[in-house]
């Protein structure tokens, strides 16, 4: 933002009474939230440049955990306020949007590719992938950075939208991209399940015959050995063999177990 267009918009900010007064106060979310929140169930969210408020409360009104950052205090202020008349809670946060981190990972960030004031969306790129990797980032491109944005892509960004853009074309990218995160985080779940299920509390036991058995399963998983368990009916044959198997370097393939009887 230029210096003389920062200050008409703080001078604006100076000169309202109440967010009422603010030029670009309004009583609806945009058709783009709305279509977020009748399609996500309630989670975290950050509106950055909160404005006269209407969206972060629009979010608080559904549920959403939501922090409000600007580095105006009139904003914020007014914000609260009418976050307050809504009856609703959101987190006001004063802070420069080039060096402020968030806390908390979110499921989706936008942003542009040249944001100025010696922070780009590349930063913004590593910054919201090193908090999660789940997290989408969806890179605005000016006309003419597509080579830039692809280089994001590389780099883990989600999918990009060139400038001019509608929101139809934004929804769409939006929603494949929480498509995607969702389907990666429940991956990463049953993965972590299936570490949980298979790990050595399955197999129950804490004498000096047990602990022979697990590190026996450790130094045999390390092989490439063809391995033969034998015990009685219910002594926990599959369990050794699905312990085995997690710990082998064909653990991400499938563990089929074949009843003979």
């Amino acid at each position: 933002m230029a210096t003389d267009e920062l200050k008409t918009f703080t001078a604006t900010y100076d000169w309202a009474k109440t967010w009422r007064d603010l030029p670009w106060a309004h009583d609806e979310a945009t058709l783009f939230l709305a279509e977020i929140c009748a399609k996500r169930k309630p989670g975290r969210a950050l509106d950055i440049g909160c404005g006269a408020g209407t969206d972060s409360v629009y979010l608080a009104q559904r549920g959403w955990e939501v922090t409000a950052l600007d580095f105006i205090p009139k904003a914020l202020e007014f914000t609260a306020v009418r976050a307050r008349e809504a009856g609703v809670s959101v987190t006001p946060v004063q802070a420069d949007i080039t060096a402020w981190r968030a806390e908390q990972p979110y499921d989706l960030v936008i942003t542009d590719l040249a944001l100025g004031r010696g922070i780009s969306g590349m930063d913004v790129l590593r910054a919201s992938k090193e908090a999660r990797a789940e997290t989408a980032v969806v890179m605005i491109t000016a006309h003419g950075s597509e080579k830039v944005a692809v280089e994001a892509m590389k780099q883990g960004a989600e999918d990009y939208v060139p400038k001019p853009f509608d929101n139809e074309e934004l929804r769409v990218v939006v929603r494949r991209a929480l498509e995607r995160t969702q389907l990666q985080r429940e991956h990463r779940l049953l993965l972590e399940r299936v570490e949980r299920d298979l790990s050595f509390e399955n197999l129950i036991g804490q004498g000096r015959s047990m602990k022979q058995i697990f590190e026996t399963i450790q130094k045999v998983a390390e092989t490439d050995l063809s391995v033969l368990v034998r015990g009685e009916s219910g002594t926990g044959k599959e369990l050794v063999a699905q312990a085995l198997h997690q710990r082998s370097a064909r653990r991400a393939k499938p563990f089929v177990a074949v009843n003979c009887a």
